[in-house]
Protein backbone atom coordinates (compact mmCIF):
# COMPACT_ATOMS: atom_id res chain seq x y z
CA UNK A 1 0.00 0.00 0.00
CA UNK A 2 1.25 3.49 -0.84
CA UNK A 3 2.56 5.27 2.28
CA UNK A 4 0.86 8.50 1.22
CA UNK A 5 -2.58 6.92 0.80
CA UNK A 6 -5.19 6.73 3.50
CA UNK A 7 -7.17 3.48 3.75
CA UNK A 8 -10.21 5.19 2.17
CA UNK A 9 -8.16 6.15 -0.88
CA UNK A 10 -7.62 9.78 0.08
CA UNK A 11 -4.16 11.18 -0.28
CA UNK A 12 -2.36 11.97 2.97
CA UNK A 13 0.51 14.49 2.92
CA UNK A 14 3.94 13.11 3.72
CA UNK A 15 5.97 14.39 6.65
CA UNK A 16 8.29 16.17 4.20
CA UNK A 17 5.44 18.01 2.46
CA UNK A 18 3.96 19.00 5.85
CA UNK A 19 7.34 20.33 6.96
CA UNK A 20 7.73 22.26 3.69
CA UNK A 21 4.28 23.79 4.06
CA UNK A 22 4.78 24.68 7.73
CA UNK A 23 8.23 26.18 7.17
CA UNK A 24 6.89 28.22 4.24
CA UNK A 25 3.97 29.47 6.36
CA UNK A 26 6.28 30.46 9.23
CA UNK A 27 8.61 32.31 6.88
CA UNK A 28 5.72 34.10 5.15
CA UNK A 29 4.20 35.17 8.47
CA UNK A 30 7.51 36.58 9.67
CA UNK A 31 8.23 38.22 6.29
CA UNK A 32 4.82 39.90 6.32
CA UNK A 33 5.32 41.06 9.91
CA UNK A 34 8.80 42.51 9.30
CA UNK A 35 8.48 43.64 5.68
CA UNK A 36 11.53 41.59 4.67
CA UNK A 37 11.79 38.75 2.15
CA UNK A 38 11.65 35.10 3.18
CA UNK A 39 15.37 34.47 2.94
CA UNK A 40 16.10 37.39 5.29
CA UNK A 41 13.67 36.20 7.96
CA UNK A 42 14.87 32.59 7.86
CA UNK A 43 17.35 33.16 10.75
CA UNK A 44 14.50 34.54 12.89
CA UNK A 45 12.30 31.53 12.12
CA UNK A 46 15.25 29.22 12.81
CA UNK A 47 15.87 30.83 16.19
CA UNK A 48 12.18 30.72 17.19
CA UNK A 49 11.62 27.11 16.16
CA UNK A 50 15.01 25.62 16.96
CA UNK A 51 15.28 24.29 13.39
CA UNK A 52 18.55 25.07 11.61
CA UNK A 53 18.66 27.66 8.84
CA UNK A 54 20.10 24.99 6.56
CA UNK A 55 17.11 22.73 7.11
CA UNK A 56 14.71 25.63 6.47
CA UNK A 57 16.63 26.48 3.28
CA UNK A 58 16.47 22.85 2.11
CA UNK A 59 12.74 22.75 2.85
CA UNK A 60 12.22 25.96 0.87
CA UNK A 61 14.10 24.43 -2.09
CA UNK A 62 12.30 21.08 -1.66
CA UNK A 63 15.63 19.28 -1.36
CA UNK A 64 15.09 17.22 1.79
CA UNK A 65 14.58 13.49 1.36
CA UNK A 66 13.82 12.75 5.01
CA UNK A 67 12.95 14.68 8.14
CA UNK A 68 13.22 13.88 11.81
CA UNK A 69 10.19 13.76 14.08
CA UNK A 70 11.83 16.42 16.25
CA UNK A 71 12.12 18.85 13.33
CA UNK A 72 8.53 18.22 12.31
CA UNK A 73 7.38 18.74 15.90
CA UNK A 74 9.36 22.00 16.21
CA UNK A 75 7.86 23.39 12.99
CA UNK A 76 4.36 22.35 14.05
CA UNK A 77 4.77 23.93 17.48
CA UNK A 78 6.10 27.10 15.86
CA UNK A 79 3.10 27.33 13.57
CA UNK A 80 0.68 26.70 16.44
CA UNK A 81 2.37 29.48 18.43
CA UNK A 82 2.01 31.88 15.48
CA UNK A 83 -1.66 30.99 15.04
CA UNK A 84 -2.29 31.48 18.75
CA UNK A 85 -0.50 34.84 18.63
CA UNK A 86 -2.65 35.92 15.68
CA UNK A 87 -5.81 34.70 17.41
CA UNK A 88 -4.91 36.80 20.44
CA UNK A 89 -4.36 39.84 18.24
CA UNK A 90 -7.73 39.36 16.55
CA UNK A 91 -9.52 38.85 19.86
CA UNK A 92 -7.94 42.06 21.17
CA UNK A 93 -8.97 43.99 18.06
CA UNK A 94 -12.54 42.68 18.35
CA UNK A 95 -12.61 43.75 21.99
CA UNK A 96 -11.54 47.26 20.99
CA UNK A 97 -14.28 47.40 18.34
CA UNK A 98 -16.81 46.33 20.97
CA UNK A 99 -15.62 48.99 23.41
CA UNK A 100 -15.80 51.80 20.86
CA UNK A 101 -19.22 50.68 19.65
CA UNK A 102 -18.41 49.55 16.12
CA UNK A 103 -21.51 47.99 14.57
CA UNK A 104 -21.36 44.20 14.45
CA UNK A 105 -22.22 44.19 10.73
CA UNK A 106 -19.32 46.45 9.75
CA UNK A 107 -16.96 45.03 7.16
CA UNK A 108 -13.96 45.22 9.45
CA UNK A 109 -15.68 43.31 12.27
CA UNK A 110 -17.02 40.69 9.88
CA UNK A 111 -13.53 40.20 8.41
CA UNK A 112 -12.03 39.81 11.90
CA UNK A 113 -14.72 37.29 12.88
CA UNK A 114 -14.08 35.29 9.69
CA UNK A 115 -10.32 35.30 10.38
CA UNK A 116 -10.92 34.22 13.97
CA UNK A 117 -13.05 31.29 12.79
CA UNK A 118 -10.40 30.17 10.27
CA UNK A 119 -7.67 30.22 12.90
CA UNK A 120 -9.86 28.44 15.45
CA UNK A 121 -10.61 25.76 12.87
CA UNK A 122 -6.90 25.36 12.09
CA UNK A 123 -6.18 24.99 15.81
CA UNK A 124 -9.07 22.57 16.31
CA UNK A 125 -10.93 25.03 18.53
CA UNK A 126 -14.17 25.15 16.58
CA UNK A 127 -17.38 24.96 18.55
CA UNK A 128 -18.79 21.45 18.37
CA UNK A 129 -22.54 21.00 18.08
CA UNK A 130 -24.15 19.49 21.17
CA UNK A 131 -24.30 15.73 20.92
CA UNK A 132 -27.54 13.85 21.21
CA UNK A 133 -27.78 12.03 24.53
CA UNK A 134 -27.78 8.51 23.05
CA UNK A 135 -24.27 8.56 21.55
CA UNK A 136 -21.19 7.31 23.36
Amino acid sequence: MDRNRHEKGRSVPSDISLAEDWATALERIEAQRSGENRSRVRPVVARRTGVSEGTLYSLARRRLKKITNDTLRRLGNGLIAELQRELGRIEHELQIHTQIGTHIDSGEVLALVASRQKIKAALGLTDLPPSSGGEK
